[in-house]
């Protein structure tokens, strides 16, 4: 057998590994995908035609039917081998971003299409010029005068190729950009070789061999598929988009988020969850498909599809979001169980709504956050103006700011005392105001600080001006016991926490009694070890602990009383069931439960008469609320204590 044949089989063989590599990693959807999908069709189209037409005379006998065969397999071998370097090219352009220049430009478009134009015009008037090949009289293939010209039309695409790439090497990853590179001067030195010596059949050997190393190097499907989901991933999307920016790509983008991933995750298992994301990403490709819209769809680490399009697909972009809106908020059925899908969907253009890859990355990470949800598509553009939002994206810089310009300022809630019937005590609250946007809600600049991490530094400062507080004279003219505080989930874990806090104490000169640290169920579990470390420390130091917001949760009675609680407070959303007989049962009881075990019980959010007198009656120690008073801001708090005082001497 003629050795060329075995060449054209092994280039056969690698491309159907490659194409069925494609195939099984569900690397077909995105242009980039779809592109190299192409161009190793095109390259086995090449090889097998290539094959046809090798395979007879040496190996198989010439008749009439297989000489016809012969030269329509040359005819399709010339087509699909010089559309290789056009579809490579397009790739390229795929690659480094620049794709919104060819659908944007006339100028590329003649570049990459009118020398083609120019190969196909040969190749169909062949059969009457015989300018590119013909069968001489011994049926032997025979190259044509103007073959030449195919020849010529393939370096002008390599040297273009150079070009691109040197022009907007910048915009990629430089192992990415050599390999791309490399691809070109290798491809067009094995055409050389071939051309000068007819035998040797090594050109499309040698080019499916760069396209195994592109696959490897470029293409990473381990890397770029999430072999989940079956979309692009996360590192896809970091890289792509950075490339985008860089590029001034225009873009239309979806964000799809899951607001209740985690509850999902938690009920139905992680299998079934990942179940859950790919039926979704199915579907999206299944709309997308009859859209017409072709998008790269991504899937981000938290529970959120990104997909993308050109600028000018916006309208479809946003009808797509709302038919997966609509599909989303039916119940979803999972092994014979129907479920809820929380979804959130955003549309937003760049570089009209986000000009920069830093802001994208950000809102694509946490828009859910950021932005109140109207139960339908948001329009990014529609809400940008709003305060809400403006805070929500803004609100890093306003923290940084607070701590820079002394923006943070302590208030007090004043604590009664059912058995003293006189205040004992007062939760210190953290507030903030900003000189842009006057005062900001702790529910949003305290989760934003404890993503941050700036909540360390407002820990500090709410420790140190409590403590300042406590040891100055005019908290002592009150005759309070002591002051709580809260302590965040980040600095429950923090190792040095016990000595910070002794430290502090020491500084103002504040007895341990006079401090009440509050902590939350969550902070107490999130790390158990670090947590209970600290507070038994502290407890042993003398300072006493509250357990916040009981009720709010699977309250664990085990977990409370395992640790050196003095104080449960009770969750206003239980003042709130009070009408409720048998949630009224359920209090009454867990009062009952909690003093026998010698916790003392404070109600948070009291707020009428009514309320006072029924949880006093139950036997709760402390009340809390906006009966008695809204947190004060020091010199408030003062001279409301004060005035309290008076009024109990008079009385």
């Amino acid at each position: 057998m003629d050795p060329c044949v075995y060449l054209d089989l092994s280039s056969i063989i690698i491309v159907i590994m490659l194409i069925a590599t494609l195939l099984f990693r569900k690397q077909t959807s995105g242009r980039s995908n779809m592109l190299f999908l192409a161009l190793c069709s095109c390259v086995f189209i090449s090889g097998l035609s290539d094959l046809i037409t090798v395979i007879y005379g040496p190996t198989l006998p010439i008749t009439e039917d297989s000489l016809t065969l012969r030269i329509v397999c040359q005819y399709i071998y010339f087509l699909s081998r010089n559309f290789t370097p056009v579809l490579y090219l397009l790739y390229v352009c795929s690659q480094t971003g620049i794709w919104h220049k060819i659908t944007g430009g006339v100028v590329l478009k003649i570049l990459l299409f009118v020398p083609y134009l120019l190969d196909v015009i040969l190749i169909f008037s062949n059969p009457w010029t015989h300018f590119v090949f013909y069968m001489n009289g011994s049926m032997e293939y025979t190259r044509g005068p103007y073959i030449l010209v195919l020849y010529a039309v393939a370096f002008y695409y390599l040297f273009l190729g150079i070009g691109i790439l040197i022009r907007y090497l910048y915009l990629m990853d430089k192992v990415k950009g050599v390999i791309l590179f490399l691809f070109l001067p290798l491809n067009g030195i094995s055409v050389i070789v071939q051309f000068l010596f007819p035998g040797w059949y090594i050109e499309l050997l040698s080019t499916t061999l760069l396209l195994l190393i592109v696959i490897i190097a470029v293409q990473k499907p381990e890397i770029m598929v999430d072999s989940v989901v079956g979309t692009m991933s996360n590192n896809a999307f970091l890289q792509d988009m950075k490339q985008a920016f860089k590029a001034r790509r225009a873009m239309s983008v979806l964000l799809v988020n899951f607001t209740n991933h985690a509850a999902l995750r938690n009920n139905l298992g992680l299998f079934s969850y990942h179940f859950l994301l790919k039926r979704l990403s199915d579907k999206t490709r299944q709309i997308s498909k009859i859209m017409n819209l072709h998008p790269d769809i991504y899937y981000l680490d938290n529970s959120t599809f990104a997909i993308i399009t050109d600028e000018h697909r916006a309208d479809d972009l946003l009808d797509l979001g709302r038919m997966i809106h609509a599909y989303m908020r039916e119940p979803v059925r999972l092994s014979h169980t129907e479920i809820m899908v929380n979804t959130m969907v955003c549309l937003l253009k760049c570089p009209d709504d986000v000009y920069d890859y830093d802001t994208f990355i950000s809102i694509s990470r946490s828009f859910q956050n950021k932005i109140p949800d109207p139960g339908r598509v948001i329009i990014l553009s529609d809400v940008t103006g709003s305060r809400d939002f403006m805070l929500r994206n803004q609100m890093d810089a306003i923290i940084s700011r607070g701590i820079a310009n002394h923006k943070f300022q302590m208030y007090y809630q004043p604590i009664w005392s059912v058995k003293k019937q006189r205040f004992v005590s007062a939760e210190a609250l953290i507030r903030l105001y900003d000189d842009e946007y006057g005062n900001i809600p702790p529910s949003l600049f305290i989760p934003a600080a404890e993503e941050s991490g700036a909540i360390h530094k407002i820990g500090d400062f709410v420790l140190e001006d409590v403590c300042r507080f406590i040891s100055s004279p005019a908290f002592k003219n009150l005759e309070l016991e002591y002051i709580e505080l809260n302590l965040s989930l980040s600095q429950c874990i923090e190792r040095d926490l016990p000595q910070k806090i002794r430290q502090m104490m020491e500084k103002y000169g504040v007895d341990p009694s006079q401090i009440n640290l509050e902590i939350t169920e969550t902070a107490a579990d999130y790390d158990p070890t670090t947590t209970d470390k600290n507070i038994r420390e502290l407890a042993g130091y003398g300072i006493r602990f509250s357990l916040d917001d009981y009720g709010t949760g699977y309250s664990n009675i085990k977990r409370v009383v395992s640790l050196p609680l003095n104080i449960v407070k009770l969750d206003k959303c239980l003042v709130d069931e009070m009408d409720s007989g048998q949630m009224w049962a359920v209090i009454h009881n867990t009062v009952r439960m909690l003093q026998r075990i010698n916790m003392k019980v404070l109600v948070e959010g009291v707020e009428t008469e009514r309320a006072l007198k029924a949880f006093s009656e139950i036997g709760c120690d402390y009340i809390q609320g906006y009966y008695f008073s809204k947190p004060l801001s020091e010199g408030e708090f003062i001279y409301f204590i004060s005035m309290q005082s008076v009024g109990s001497e008079r009385s």
